[in-house]
């Protein structure tokens, strides 16, 4: 019976908001809406709205994260909880890539892109979603990025070595990558249990 109840509750929530809506001053994804485990890092929510104008001290955390080319952007897609667990995980990755300042400014414009630029909805694509709760959580997306940024990116970073074990970077941030393709497949959000 608790089974059956849990289901039907499931099915009477609200569909995700996906991403149905491709256009500039849309997100894909916003704030944080739980893990799904004691342990799992917080996922997204899928949130296809319109982005908003940040308060003054979430625009200056951003400026402080992500640099000064933030200042004057009117509109973002991310909350004060996404920015300081972005500047969490950029403190984690700059010990391995500041020996590099061009792959360490890609790497953060990538990120600081992906978690709060207002036109998220043209590279972002929410493609899974689970429900926990009341909400849902984005547990996989699609990441679209041009030849361009990608190959810049790569060739950035291909080279950097990690001091303290004089392995190479990519090995760390790049899941080992020997070189920059293009592929559109699912990414499976850290934190998605998934075996």
């Amino acid at each position: 019976m608790r089974g059956l109840m849990a289901a039907t509750f499931v099915a009477g929530m609200a569909a995700p908001d996906l991403t149905t809506k491709h256009e500039s001053g849309r997100c894909a994804i916003r704030g944080h809406c739980g893990s799904q485990s004691f342990f799992g890092s917080q996922l997204p929510c899928p949130d296809n709205g319109l982005a908003t104008p940040p308060s003054a001290e979430l625009r200056d955390h951003i400026v402080s994260v992500c640099g000064t080319a933030w200042q004057d952007t009117a509109n973002v897609c991310c909350t004060e909880e996404q920015v300081e667990t972005l500047e969490s995980n950029l403190k984690k990755a700059q010990n391995i890539i500041s020996a590099c300042p061009a792959c360490k400014t890609n790497f953060f414009d990538m990120f600081c892109t992906f978690t709060c630029s207002p036109d998220q909805s043209l590279f972002v694509n929410v493609t899974q979603t689970v429900p926990k709760g009341d909400k849902y959580l984005v547990t996989e997306l699609d990441h679209l990025i041009s030849d361009e940024f990608g190959t810049g990116f790569y060739d950035s970073c291909k080279d950097v070595k990690f001091g303290a074990t004089g392995g190479r970077a990519m090995e760390f941030i790049g899941g080992g990558a020997k070189n920059y393709t293009v592929r559109i497949l699912p990414r499976v959000l850290p934190g998605h249990d998934s075996c």
